[in-house]
């Protein structure tokens, strides 16, 4: 067991070794309470030591320039050796990676050295009473509640060190590409964020599409599922990074377009299609690839005529490849190559694990594999075990809800999870607060709580809308979405996305009884085809 002690106690000093090497917000915190003793790794306490000093000669980290250190360092072959090993280790484990959770890595070196300085005053201070120095043994044991006090929760509003930590860059780590990511905001460490939507809408997908977009941002993740098999989880991800069909062929996928280029109300000289498309009653024919009607969306992102733009949605076709295990193959290495292996997938059986389990999983992997998730997704939070035997129904459901931020803040980590609407909801067009299942409660523990609208007509035509029930860190409206195109056949989520709604148009709309007016009925759609 002591063993097993200082192998983890080795794994962490590597971790703070490696953060002071790349993070100079790092290298800031640590360095007023860093001492050289703190490392038992010899090896870490002289990489430590260079990169605290760097960073108190240049004020940054010293990243790749420790090289140049160790060429001109006096050191022996051996320890060189060593020390060599270790920084290529390094390098292979956090190549190419933009940030580090250097907060929960804070939260983490302050205990450690904390532990280190009372393990080492304690033994100093045993040394010196057997010497009969108690004066010496005295002013050692002061020296150990300075030490404490550094390392005090209390923080002063006028530290320059506070004003970096709100404007570093690092700050606003994570947000969806285009509109979604308008929609959404910055998403930052220690929230907890949650999807609430009905059965079979895509909860899983759209948790999968965080941690695939958490990886593309060069962040590590964390994904806990106790919703698919391995075999189910997989095939999603990788049909994510590699859409393909059964066969190479063809499929149709989602586009926007404009609902006054379908019916050709639009009178501008830039409108892509020279055809309507809407039949005389306002419906939307069939799509056929041979026709002759153009999607149009020229004045979607121009900022003096996007008022003309009424958001609809059509359809293109599509040639991919066969998806097989030499496309998979390729892709993988290729992301491998660039992100490194930044998602972990744990696997449970329903109601199986707790938090408790997920905290004792993020152990292992920090202390076995090195690997500090940045992200933390769980599917999904209405199917974890209770946190304890006694707990059921609201009380269940409260601390399960608590322990999830709880869990976000102490990680330093964003945490997503998902949860189930009730019986009013399935059937709800948009969702609403009064749709919220087991217990409205949670809302008091979520940073945001985002939904996931759809009918069964949008599902068909590949359309998603995103609504904010509650945000605990900006303004927002209910009754603002977010509109995604997605086709989840070929497992894409978001091939794009758009503020508001699509067009609907009414009963007594210009535009449709316009379409009613054409001459011949419908006989003009057959000018749509080739």
């Amino acid at each position: 067991m002591l063993i097993r002690k200082r192998e983890i106690n080795t794994r962490l000093e590597k971790q703070i070794a490696a953060g002071l090497i790349l993070s100079k917000d790092f290298c800031q915190q640590v360095e007023p309470i860093y001492q050289m003793r703190y490392f038992e790794n010899e090896h870490l306490r002289i990489i430590s030591s260079w990169a605290v000093d760097f960073y108190r000669e240049h004020k940054k980290a010293i990243q790749s320039e420790i090289e140049s250190v160790l060429e001109i360092s006096e050191i022996d072959e051996s320890d060189e050796k060593m020390i060599r090993a270790i920084l290529e280790d390094m390098d292979k484990r956090y190549h190419g990676v933009d940030t580090i959770n250097i907060d929960y890595l804070l939260d983490e070196t302050t205990t450690y050295f904390e532990k280190r300085e009372l393990t080492l005053t304690a033994k100093e201070i045993l040394q010196l009473c057997e010497r009969d120095e108690i004066s010496r043994a005295r002013e050692a044991t002061s020296k150990s509640r300075e030490v404490r006090r550094a390392m005090t929760n209390w923080q002063n509003l006028t530290d320059e060190e506070n004003i970096n930590l709100v404007f570093r860059e690092e700050h606003d780590f994570f947000k969806f590409p285009g509109a979604l990511g308008e929609f959404v905001g910055n998403l930052k460490r220690g929230w907890l964020v949650a999807l609430e939507g009905q059965f079979k809408r895509g909860k899983t997908w759209l948790l999968q599409e965080f941690a695939v977009n958490a990886m593309l941002s060069k962040l590590n993740v964390a994904f806990f599922s106790l919703e698919m098999t391995r075999q189910q989880m997989f095939e999603r991800l990788y049909r994510r990074l590699n859409p393909g069909l059964d066969k190479p062929g063809t499929i149709t996928r989602p586009v926007f377009d404009c609902y006054d280029n379908q019916t050709g109300a639009c009178r501008l000289k830039q409108r892509a299609s020279k055809f309507s498309l809407l039949q005389s009653d306002g419906t939307k024919p069939k799509f056929d690839p041979r026709t002759r009607y153009v999607p149009c969306t020229y004045c979607r992102n121009r900022k003096k005529i996007s008022d003309n733009y009424q958001m609809a949605v059509w359809q293109k076709e599509i040639k991919l490849p066969e998806f097989d295990p030499t496309m998979v193959r390729r892709r993988i290495n290729v992301v491998k190559k660039n992100y490194g292996d930044r998602i972990k997938i744990s696997i449970f059986p329903r109601f199986s694990a707790n938090t408790t389990d997920i905290r004792r999983e993020l152990d292992i992997l920090s202390n076995e594999q090195e690997f500090i998730p940045d992200v933390i997704v769980i599917d999904y939070a209405d199917i974890l075990r209770p946190e304890s035997k006694n707990d059921s129904g609201v009380e269940k459901e409260d601390i399960t809800w608590m322990s999830l931020a709880q869990l976000a803040g102490e990680r330093q980590a964003l945490v997503v999870t998902a949860t189930q609407v009730n019986k009013a909801g399935q059937n709800a067009e948009s969702l609403s607060i009064k749709h919220t299942a087991k217990w409205i409660g949670k809302f008091g523990h979520v940073d945001a709580m985002y939904t996931i609208n759809q009918t069964e007509a949008e599902k068909e035509e590949g359309v998603l809308r995103i609504g904010t029930l509650a945000h605990r860190h900006k303004e927002f409206s209910t009754k603002q979405q977010c509109t995604i195109l997605q086709n989840l056949s070929i497992g894409q989520v978001h091939f794009d996305s758009e503020w508001g709604f699509p067009y609907k148009p009414q009963k007594d709309d210009n535009k449709v009884v316009n379409l009613k007016q054409k001459k011949g009925g419908d006989a003009w759609q057959k000018n749509l085809m080739k």
